[in-house]
């Protein structure tokens, strides 16, 4: 039995053993009773006394407090434990879940071409008070296309190779950015009582939707380009699928080619806009998203280079041949 020596004022050392030290404590705990009654009893002085009190009362609360949150953090931390060796080192608690799992790949068929003109016009004559800029724009979608000495006229779709193209194909669809205002930016839903801007409101019900197990839907969009980051199940995903394609042809007469349309896994990765996204696994910070040029762009500008670099091609001066690479390589380099 482990014993305890203690010197007293007399020179003595006096032995207690736990069993003694353990009494002392539970006279203690008695309701109504002074320590340092209990101390003089017993010859003992108060500090001995509060001594014994804390070293009995330290492995009830470290076994306690330990089956509280051990658990919740034995994934992610290296808290000192019982039964286990002294850390490396202390890690953060990171969230290794993807926020969006699924991605709604949209191909629209023939996006300029197809394009209602009443429903361009509506939203026109919504935003633009100017009837003299609204008659332009009308006119311009009915010039009509000259072809072969021919004239066709143009009962949809925006003036090809116009530059007011791409402005009308916006107009159109931001409907698709209306479609999801509560995740991208509140700007019709704006209340007086609110402090934050609507960007800041949006980001505030994407987090209150995805906390509460709410599915969430977030549109990227470059002039027809676009996809739907999707946070939810696969099934969530080809459902909304199928509510977009259907609120596009109410909104602007256009629709999603059914073939080109894919649903792709976060993790597998998809292109959009020239480059390929994809989510890589880093056992320290979880997933993370990497751009990557696609291989056919790398293996098409090494093609180019060949073909401007072959033999038969080096009886001209260095100055003329760099005058025939710096612009593929400028544009390489912009891209």
């Amino acid at each position: 039995m482990r014993r305890l020596e203690v010197i007293t004022g007399t020179g003595r050392r006096r032995q207690f053993s736990e069993d003694f030290k353990a009494g002392v404590v539970e006279e203690t705990l008695v309701p109504g009773t002074v320590v340092s009654d209990v101390a003089r009893r017993h010859g003992l002085t108060p500090q001995q006394v509060f001594t014994w009190r804390r070293q009995a009362r330290q492995p009830v609360a470290s076994e306690t407090e330990a089956a509280k949150f051990v658990p919740a953090v034995v994934d992610a931390t290296f808290p000192a434990r019982p039964s286990v060796g002294r850390p490396r080192k202390r890690t953060r608690q990171v969230d290794h879940r993807l926020p969006y799992t699924w991605v709604i790949e949209g191909d629209i068929k023939g996006c300029f071409d197809n394009i209602n003109h009443h429903h361009l016009m509506d939203q026109l004559r919504a935003r633009v008070a100017d009837r003299r800029v609204i008659r332009l724009i009308g006119q311009f979608l009915k010039a009509g296309v000259l072809s072969e000495e021919q004239f066709l006229r143009t009962e949809t779709g925006t003036p090809q190779g116009g530059i007011i193209s791409p402005l009308l194909a916006n107009i159109v669809l931001s409907v698709i950015e209306a479609k999801y205002e509560r995740w991208v930016d509140h700007r019709t839903k704006l209340q007086a009582r609110r402090t934050c801007d609507g960007g800041a409101a949006a980001r505030l019900a994407r987090n209150r939707d995805r906390r509460a197990g709410r599915p969430v839907f977030v549109p990227i969009r470059y002039a027809d380009d676009f996809i739907i980051l999707v946070s939810g199940s696969r099934d969530t995903a080809i459902a909304e699928k199928a509510v977009l394609a259907e609120y596009l042809r109410q909104k602007t007469g256009l629709e999603l080619s059914p073939e080109k349309t894919k649903i792709t896994a976060m993790v597998d990765g998809f292109e959009f806009l020239g480059f390929y996204v994809n989510m890589r696994w880093d056992r320290r910070y979880g997933y993370c998203p990497r751009i990557e040029v696609p291989k056919a762009q790398a293996i098409d500008l090494r093609y180019r280079v060949k073909q401007l670099t072959v033999r038969n091609t080096t009886l001209c001066s260095l100055g003329r041949k760099l005058q025939e690479l710096n612009p593929i390589f400028r544009g390489w380099a912009n891209y």
